[in-house]
């Protein structure tokens, strides 16, 4: 379980106990512990996420031949996605490309063997195979690549009928790809859409995707010279979450604020705002 980007260390022994839990099947243990090597690289033990993951395959091993095909390609779509995540923190572009679409290809196996299933249980590993392989691109610079997947993405959520926040996350994706092209005007655009999307669905202000797109939005109005519309945002943004310590703590920001005020010709209110933090970093 993922609190906010903080993992407890009970939680990740509650994972661990999950993953070797011998009431389950072999081939059930293996998602588990593809869980487990995403929690342990959040937190910097390659050393433990790279256990868990060989694990993982060595339980797959043992389940060849199970006759469970969708259990298998779900699978083969854990441990894919997990080893595209690793040859891509090392820096290896190739392997990472390769065994994203590896992970892929299982994913889409998988949707073929349950169609007519509910959408949400048969579509999110490919989902989340999807949004590895997009991240992937960002970082390799192939942005054209990554924003055609990213809306190959938001099609097939459509598409899947799935509504809300798969869609929405994927709007955010998209704006951002564009961001990182500096494509300003176009990035807001988007988020902006996403952002719709988000408040017509019910999403609270402070939770998570409404404050990636936010502050994605706000960075898109900034660099393109839109300091009266980034300003708005932040202020709206911050008076949604009023009651919300979590989601102010994730959004507020002296240096920023101050920047926006400034830039808005609110000069003696910037100075007000970012002199205490800058007198903590004196002390």
């Amino acid at each position: 379980k993922e609190r906010r980007g903080h993992l407890d260390v009970d939680e990740l022994r509650i994972g661990e106990a999950l993953a070797e839990n011998p009431a389950l099947p072999a081939l059930a243990r293996v998602p588990n512990h593809g869980i487990l090597y995403h929690d342990y690289m959040s937190i910097g033990r390659r050393d433990k996420a790279a256990a868990s993951l060989a694990r993982a395959e060595e339980l797959l091993a043992q389940s060849a031949g199970t006759g469970d095909a969708v259990a298998q390609a779900y699978a083969g779509a854990v441990i894919g996605q997990a080893r595209g995540h690793d040859a891509g923190t090392r820096g290896d572009s190739w392997s990472a490309d390769r065994h994203y679409r590896d992970a892929l290809r299982h994913a889409q196996e998988q949707l073929a063997l349950t169609r007519g299933q509910a959408a949400a249980s048969r579509a999110s590993q490919f989902d989340s195979v999807l949004s590895g392989l997009v991240s992937q691109y960002i970082r390799d610079g192939r942005l054209a690549d990554a924003e055609a997947l990213a809306k190959v993405a938001l099609a097939f959520a459509e598409g899947e009928g799935k509504s809300g926040s798969l869609q929405d996350s994927w709007l955010t994706r998209i704006g951002q790809v564009k961001l990182a092209a500096r494509d300003f005007d176009a990035a807001a655009d988007v988020l902006g859409q996403a952002l719709e999307k988000q408040r017509a669905n019910g999403l609270a202000p402070g939770s998570d995707g409404v404050v990636k797109a936010t502050l994605a939005r706000i960075e898109a109005l900034v660099g393109g010279g839109r300091w009266a519309d980034a300003l708005r945002q932040y202020e709206d943004i911050l008076a949604a979450a009023k009651d919300d310590a979590v989601a102010r703590g994730r959004i507020a920001s002296a240096p920023l604020a101050a920047l926006l005020m400034a830039m808005n010709g609110r000069g003696e209110e910037a100075r007000r705002t970012i002199e205490p933090s800058l007198s903590y970093r004196e002390r």
